[in-house]
């Protein structure tokens, strides 16, 4: 059985350029097989997503976050089934 292990590494806004704010976010998603062997990491990546914000403020924020997450989501899962053929 593999079991998935996602770790959210960087979640920031940048305002600097209020007419160009954006969320950025990183993760890194482990899938570690478990067998009567123990435990084996068969597959590690890193992903980074930099969406822009529709306005400034946490709301805005929070909807870009959770559109790059998703997006770092459906790349793994495109990734996966690439490798498994």
């Amino acid at each position: 059985m593999a079991v998935k292990q996602p770790r959210l590494v960087e979640l920031e806004a940048d305002y600097r350029d209020e007419s160009r704010p954006s969320a950025m976010a990183a993760m890194v998603l482990v899938l570690i097989e478990r067998g009567t062997g123990g435990r084996r990491e068969i597959f590690e990546q890193t992903s980074r997503r930099s969406v822009p914000m529709k306005t400034v403020s946490p709301a805005a924020a929070l909807d870009a976050w959770s559109e790059g997450l998703g997006q770092m989501f459906q790349d793994v899962t495109a990734d996966l089934r690439r490798a498994a053929g």
